[in-house]
This record gives structure tokens, C-alpha cells and sequence, in this order.
């Protein structure tokens, strides 16, 4: 708990990474910010299902939760990128599954080491030193011991004085009810400095310790008599339920330890959480020796911190990568047959480093581009918080009321902040957004740019529809074809205007329309004129009678641009251009002289999730320049009144040469980190571009 809390502080409030705490379940909360007393432990103990889910949705579990949300058989997909302690037995093959998957990063530690190990009281380690180490509590390996027989008797001998000391030192505790029956010579009527009197109901009656009225009482049995039963007593060992990390009873089988627990549990013997508590409370009020198998870090363990009955830990064998993997399986631990609950000898060590387990997921970065990456995974690889650390905090959760422990967890994180940020936070984090402003001076002047390019054009419109149509070059050139141009030059410079303003879902779609519509309205119209002309003029030549029907012209005009349309409108549906964001990291000198300031300053600009469909837009521009540079060749020995090939020429030169700009603009918006320059340059050309057509083809 107080290690996921820890994370999610780091990386929420100094990283600035949205984190939330995985429990498998929507009715399940255990985020440090939902307030309240709010502990629900997680539905499954390693949800690697959801390491998998997080990877495939490319390290984004917001998508997730926005699918199962529109779900309406209230579906919950567990999503995740972090298992902070992976301390049970039989996951090694499933984490290399997942390392050979590329899932997960290598399992490393993360500095502490949540694990159970076997304890006694300060109070007994000095008064019984030898009782700290394995070899002091048993006679060697009672299952592997070879050897000639006179190395067999001499272990034998030591086993037996072991389990002697064991069973005369380990008594076992007595509940209040067993006491007031078979202990007490008044049934707990009256005082006898043990139990005050009766208990009042079941739950007392099930009590080891209770504060006021029964201090506890540990007793032999016929367990601990090793008079009658040499071979078979033990002393007692307070163990707990065996679907938990539990060792104890392999542990103690193998080394030989002649101890055993008698708590209602099976088939281990094991007590509950609260028994425990109550028991090792017994042994204090009593000053009973008491043999715990408890894990730490744990604010019971710093409870007693100072006291004469500190938990000072046994020394079991060192473990070795080839014990951790050979450790009994919480199944075989929980099973009725002896054998399984044991194990194979090689799993008989102490308690290991506990794993921490990342997604590679969070490796990944949005383009590449590092100011994008997020912070979580490089502080992952470095976050160390030790059981010293731990410890600390739950002494902390002690002292605070109602032993609160995000109390707990504020006091520490607070107090080791400096040394957080040094430590576990990744250079140039933390980091300031700033958001680019998107005007500038040059934006400015493509704005009235593009504002004059369209007053030029329907001011351009207006004189050849109003006051030039009844001329004879006018009427040459086809006025209406001529307004068709105009029209299409007319959303050219409503794409410049568009291009010079700030990027939106509207104004994304708008350009690309504008400048596909655009220039098919200006080039199609006009290649469809000059080859009608240029086909009347072929005919003639051969003395022959052609009719060309003005209707068919504009059938033409008018399937291209429906066609580009179309194109748009499945673009638009398919992958629509939105408004994305660029991240540029800058490092700034601090205000205040004491560093630097890590700045990603974001800048917004226009794209589509493919690329395809840019490309196949200007593909389609360039092959209209190519039919309209092919009829304009056909239209060099015509009359003068009908021959505009050395318009059409300038005109298809400027076009070419505009086009490739634009396409160089593109080419290099990727790697140019002024976004508002980049849009304000494409709608200065495109400005630009509308005013030299205009000044070729309609000024003379």
C-alpha cells in the first residue's frame, strides 16, 4: 500500500503523471487521493493481464477506460503499467513469458524487500543469542544430513538439545475462555493479575490479549513435553494463514527446527492477522518468549521499536536464485498433504529481493521526440525506498491519528523531497508546459495578406462579371470559365486566411478543402476551356463542323470537382486533420539565479494520423499541372485572339514553382520547431500565388 501510494505521489505531483492505482475492479478504490479510509486491496494479486492490455493499447489506459465506459454490460478491463512487489513463489515463468512477449522490462528491485522472515523479542535474542541463526534453532538439515555416522550421531545429538530448548523456551499461547476454564482456579471470578474477568462474549472469548481486563498467559502443553515425547516435542511458532507469503512450515521441516504453530487455521495452524497482534502483545505484557513469523516492513514491527521486545529477525540460509524458484507454490502450501505443504529442501532459504515489474509500454514516446517521453519509466528504473524508509513511515502512521497512513505518507515524502528529486527524478524533470503563442508579427502579415489577396480577387470578379464581359477578349477567354477560375483562386485565398490562423478542428479541415477545391476550380476549368478551343481549331483546319456543348464543359468542371469532394469528405470521415501538439524541451535560466527552468513549450499545428492521404492530394495537384502544361503545348499555332499558351506557360511556371515551395515547406515541418512559421509561410505562398495568376492571366 504505502509503496503504490509513494509512486503515485512521485510521479502526480513532482512528475506531473496522471496516475491512478489499478485494483482490478470498478467497485475497488485505493487511490491516495479518494480521501477517507478507502484501503480495498486489488481483486487480483498480479494482474498481468493488464501489463498485457496496457501494452496494446500503446501504453495509454485512458483509451480503455473511454471503451469500457461505452460499454453497457458494465465491462472492467484492468489496465496497468507498474506491479510495484511481485513476492510470491511460481512467477518466474510468467515474467519471462512476458519479458520474451517485450511486455515488460527486466524485474528489478525497487529497494525495499516486503518479506517474511522469523522473529523473537530483543528482550531473548540477548539473553539467548544463539537462537538468532538457523544453526542455533535445529540440528542442520534434518532432511539432506549425510556423512559418516559418527558426523549422523553428532547431528542427531544437537537436533535433540535444539528441540529440547525450544520446547521448553516456546510456550504456547492460551485464549481467554481456555484460560478461565482450564488455567484459572476461580474461572476468572475474581482478579488474579491475569484476567480480570470472564469474557463477555464469543469475540472476547477468542482474545489473546485485551488491553484491560486480560494481559494473556502462554502455557505447555503436551507438546512441549519432551519428557514423554523426546522424539516429537516442539515449542510454538505464532504463524500465519498459509495462502499468504508463507514459508514457515518447509522452512522449518527442512532446517530441522523443531517448532510448530497451534493457531485454528489449516492446515497449518496458522492465526490471523489480529491473533498475532494479540499474541505478541501477550508475550509483552507477560514477558513471555514468543517465536513470530511476521513480515516487514510493518507498522507492528515499529510498534515495537525501542522496547525490550523489538523484533530482532533469525538468520535462515542465504537465499539463492535456485531456492526462490524451488520455494513451495501457495497451492502445495494450503494443501492437506504434509509432503506438498513442505517441498523440496532446496526452497528452505530466507526471504529474498522482491521484484518490481515495469511495462515497456511506458518506454515508448509519442514521435520520438524526448520532450514528449513521459518521466514515469526513467523514474521507475531509479526509485529506491528502502524498508529503513518504510519503517519510518510506519512509525509516522503510528504516531498520526486513527494511525492514518496518508498522513504517514505525506510526513515522509515531505521530509525526503530533496533528496527524491536527486535521487529518483530524471534530468530536465521536473517540467513547466508552456503553450506557444501562435501569433506573431509574421502571422500578422500573412493575415493581411491574405485578407488582400481576397479583395484583389473579387475585386477581380466583380470587373470581369460587371463591367469588362461585353469585350472582346472577354469574351474570348469565356467569362464564365473565367469566374469558375476566379472561384477557385477565391478559396486559394481563403486557405492562405485560414493557414494564418490558429490551429482548430475547423480550421484544420478547412484548409485542406480550400486548397483542393481551390486549385481545381482554377485549373480544371481552364485546362477544359483551352482544349475545347484547341480541338475547334484542329477541326477547322480540316474544313470539318464540330459543335461543343457548353453543358458537356461544365459536366466536366463539375465531375472533377465533385470528385475531390468526395476524396475530402472520405478523408474528412476516415482521418480528419486536427489540430496536433509538437513538444520542444528548452532549458531557461531561473529568475532567481539558482539553476535552470526545464520548459516544453508546445506548439500546436495541423495533421492527419497518415501521411497517405497529403500525399495523394498533392499527387492529384501535380497531375493537373501536368494536363494543363500538355494543352498548353497544343495551343502555341493557334490565332492570337485564341492562343494563351504564353499566359498559360508563365502561369503554369509560377504554379510549379509555388507547388514545390509548398511541398518543401511540408517536407521540412517536421523538423522546424516554429510551427507559426510554418503556417504562415504556406499561407504567404498561397497569397502570393493568387496574386501573380491574377496579375498573369487577367491583368492583360
Amino acid at each position: 500500500m504505502m509503496s503504490a501510494w509513494i509512486m503515485q505521489i512521485l510521479l502526480s505531483e513532482v512528475l506531473r503523471v496522471p496516475t491512478t492505482i489499478e485494483t482490478s475492479s470498478r467497485a475497488l478504490q485505493y487511490n491516495f487521493y479518494d480521501g477517507g479510509s478507502s484501503k480495498d486491496s486489488s481483486a487480483v494479486t498480479y494482474p498481468y493481464e493488464a501489463l498485457r492490455l496496457a501494452h496494446e493499447m500503446g501504453g495509454d489506459c485512458r483509451k480503455v477506460r473511454e471503451e469500457d465506459d461505452d460499454d453497457d454490460d458494465g465491462t472492467y478491463r484492468s489496465c496497468a503499467h507498474v506491479l510495484p512487489m511481485v513476492n510470491e513463489v511460481g512467477q518466474a515463468s510468467a515474467l519471462q513469458q512476458l519479458r520474451d512477449d517485450g511486455i515488460i522490462d527486466q524485474p528489478r528491485s525497487g529497494g525495499s524487500a516486503d518479506q517474511y522472515r522469523w522473529w523473537i523479542p530483543k528482550l531473548h535474542a540477548e539473553r539467548h543469542p544463539s537462537l538468532l541463526s538457523f544453526y542455533g534453532l535445529g540440528g542442520g538439515n534434518s532432511a539432506t544430513n549425510s556423512g559418516n555416522s559418527r558426523r549422523n550421531n553428532s547431528s542427531n545429538n544437537n537436533q535433540e538439545l535444539h528441540r529440547h530448548q525450544l520446547a521448553d523456551l516456546f510456550h504456547r499461547p492460551t485464549n481467554w475462555a481456555t484460560y478461565c476454564t482450564h488455567v484459572s482456579t476461580n474461572n476468572c471470578t475474581l482478579d488474579d493479575g491475569i484476567a480480570a474477568r470472564p469474557p463477555h462474549d464469543a469475540i472476547e472469548s477468542n482474545q489473546y490479549h485485551h488491553r484491560d481486563a486480560y494481559i494473556g498467559h502462554f502455557r505447555t502443553t503436551e507438546k512441549n513435553d519432551c519428557a514423554s515425547r523426546p522424539n516429537d516435542c516442539t515449542g510454538h511458532m505464532v504463524n500465519v494463514p498459509c495462502s499468504w507469503g508463507n514459508y514457515a512450515v518447509p522452512q522449518a521441516f527442512h532446517l530441522g527446527i523443531a517448532v510448530e504453530s497451534d493457531g485454528g487455521l489449516v492446515p497449518n495452524g496458522g492465526y490471523g492477522y489480529t491473533e498475532s497482534i494479540e499474541i505478541y502483545a501477550a508475550a509483552n505484557a507477560t514477558g513471555s518468549n514468543v517465536l513470530m513469523y511476521w513480515w516487514e516492513p510493518d507498522s507492528l514491527i515499529e510498534s515495537y521499536r525501542g522496547t525490550d521486545y523489538e523484533f530482532v529477525p533469525i538468520h535462515l540460509p542465504l537465499p539463492t536464485t535456485e531456492c526462490v524458484n524451488n520455494r513451495v507454490s501457495q497451492e502445495d502450501r494450503c494443501s492437506a498433504n504434509f509432503t506438498l505443504q513442505v517441498g523440496s529442501p532446496m526452497g528452505s532459504c530466507d526471504a529474498g529481493p522482491v521484484p518490481m515489474v515495469v511495462s515497456m509500454a511506458l518506454k515508448q514516446c509519442d514521435h520520438g521526440d524526448f520532450a514528449s517521453c513521459s518521466p514515469a519509466y526513467a523514474a521507475l528504473q531509479s526509485y529506491q525506498v528502502t524498508n529503513y524508509d518504510f519503517q519510518q513511515i510506519y512509525k509516522y502512521r503510528n504516531d498520526a491519528p486513527n494511525n492514518d497512513g496518508r498522513l504517514a505518507v505525506c510526513r515522509w515524502f515531505a521530509e525526503n523531497l530533496d533528496d527524491i528529486r536527486q535521487t529518483i527524478v530524471p534530468l530536465t524533470y521536473p517540467r513547466q508546459r508552456r503553450v506557444e503563442s501562435f501569433y506573431r508579427p509574421l502571422t500578422y502579415f500573412s493575415i493581411t495578406l491574405a485578407a488582400a489577396s481576397l479583395v484583389c480577387v473579387t475585386i477581380c470578379a466583380f470587373l470581369t462579371a460587371k463591367k469588362y464581359n461585353k469585350t472582346k477578349v472577354m469574351r474570348y477567354a469565356q467569362v464564365d470559365f473565367l469566374l469558375m477560375i476566379l472561384g477557385g483562386l477565391f478559396f486559394v485565398a481563403l486557405a492562405a486566411l485560414f493557414y494564418s490562423l490558429e490551429p482548430s478542428n475547423g480550421v484544420c479541415v478547412c484548409r485542406q478543402w480550400f486548397v483542393a477545391v481551390g486549385y481545381s476550380l482554377e485549373l480544371v476549368p481552364l485546362a477544359v476551356k483551352v482544349a475545347a478551343v484547341n480541338r475547334i481549331v484542329q477541326q477547322s483546319v480540316k474544313m470539318k463542323k464540330i459543335e461543343v456543348k457548353r453543358q458537356r464543359l461544365y459536366q466536366i468542371v463539375g465531375g472533377c470537382v465533385l470528385a475531390i469532394c468526395i476524396y475530402l469528405a472520405t478523408w474528412t470521415a476516415i482521418d480528419s486533420p486536427m489540430p496536433r501538439e509538437k513538444m520542444i524541451l528548452l532549458t531557461e535560466p531561473d529568475d532567481d539565479n539558482d539553476g535552470n527552468h526545464n520548459i516544453v513549450e508546445v506548439k500546436s499545428f495541423c495533421a492527419s494520423s497518415s501521411t497517405a492521404w497529403q500525399i495523394a492530394k498533392s499527387f492529384y495537384l501535380s497531375v493537373l499541372l501536368l494536363i494543363l502544361a500538355a494543352i498548353a503545348t497544343q495551343n502555341r499555332g493557334i490565332r492570337q485572339e485564341f492562343n494563351e499558351s504564353r499566359y498559360l506557360a508563365i502561369m503554369l511556371y509560377s504554379q510549379t514553382v509555388f507547388t514545390l515551395l509548398r511541398l518543401a515547406v511540408l517536407l521540412i515541418s517536421d523538423k522546424f520547431s516554429q510551427t507559426h512559421a510554418v503556417s504562415a509561410s504556406m499561407s504567404i505562398l498561397l497569397s502570393t500565388d493568387v496574386f501573380i495568376i491574377v496579375g498573369i492571366y487577367f491583368v492583360p
